[in-house]
């Protein structure tokens, strides 16, 4: 290849750094946000080279990402992360159409439906917590919608649905979500 890398386009780069990675046969890859700022059709076409890489080669992925719909496309698993700990774990598929925690109801809830009218996007009350001063008890009390006395001890992660889903939350709630 003859050209430097600002040359390149943002799904070129991505590409390369795919085969970068692959070309060492890890048994692990972290994927930070590997789709950021790329345009819809090239997110697909790196989510699908990522993904076929991967099972070709037996190299497990860490994919790391805010963007739950790309998370429900891709991960066979997912960990939700809220300041800096675990609130819920499963199949991906018992997550994204029945999550258990408030926060991942609220984040499933801010990711926007393909094929609707551009419409403002729900957020998620209140501001994130200091992460070096965590409030005592559950981190997501101050912005949930569920909290009770309980929120002030910390909630375990334990088993709150099918297929070893876990939640990390004394309310876990039943929702039904389309994403």
């Amino acid at each position: 290849m003859s050209r430097y890398p600002f040359e390149l386009s943002g799904g070129m780069r991505q590409r390369v750094m795919i085969a970068l990675a692959f070309s060492c046969e890890p048994q692990l890859i972290i994927a930070d946000e590997p789709t950021t700022a790329l345009d819809v059709t090239v997110q697909l076409q790196v989510l699908r080279l990522l993904k076929h890489k991967a099972r070709a080669s037996g190299t497990a992925v860490l994919f790391i990402s805010h963007d739950m719909v790309v998370v429900s496309q891709l991960c066979d698993s997912v960990y939700v992360m809220y300041a800096g700990s675990v609130i819920e774990s499963g199949v991906t598929a018992d997550i994204i159409h029945h999550p258990r925690h408030p926060y991942t109801i609220g984040l499933l809830q801010c990711a926007p439906e393909h094929g609707v009218p551009r419409q403002p996007l729900p957020a998620i009350p209140g501001t994130v917590p200091n992460l070096t001063h965590l409030p005592e008890g559950c981190a997501f009390r101050d912005r949930c919608y569920a909290a009770g006395a309980q929120c002030e001890n910390v909630p375990a992660l334990t088993a709150c649905g099918d297929n070893n889903q876990r939640c990390a939350c004394w309310y876990p709630q039943q929702e039904v979500i389309s994403v």
